[in-house]
């Protein structure tokens, strides 16, 4: 499932990268400031998709609490590094906050999903 994750989000990313500097084109120019926030937007992708698999294995094996807190704490630190870094940098702020919440959410579930087959090769 990793690897389909991975296959998924790295043609989501390209596609997101190649479309981006699109979306002023039917949204206007206040939207012009998108179409560099692609790299970012590629990036965000496919941490969404690990995370997301990450949320769903924690789910499978009854792990509800600890996502709901890793959830928490990621949204924590979004809410810290956005309103640090939107008013400054705005739009990309926003991205780099957004981005920084994923990596630490999937950082979290996936080290935990680790933990538990460690867990459970030694019996513990």
């Amino acid at each position: 499932m990793v690897l389909a994750v991975l296959a998924y989000g790295l043609g989501a990313d390209a596609l997101g990268w190649a479309c981006a500097p699109l979306a002023q084109w039917p949204l206007g120019e206040g939207f012009a400031e998108v179409g560099a926030l692609g790299p970012w937007m590629a990036g965000y992708v496919i941490l969404y998709c690990l995370r997301m698999l990450g949320g769903v294995v924690l789910l499978g094996w009854g792990l509800v609490g600890w996502r709901l807190g890793s959830e928490g704490v990621s949204l924590v630190v979004f809410a810290i590094l956005a309103l640090a870094w939107a008013p400054e940098k705005g739009a990309a702020g926003a991205m780099a906050a957004l981005l920084v919440m994923e990596a630490c959410m999937g950082a979290t579930f996936w080290a935990r999903v680790l933990a538990a087959l460690r867990e459970s090769r030694h019996g513990a």
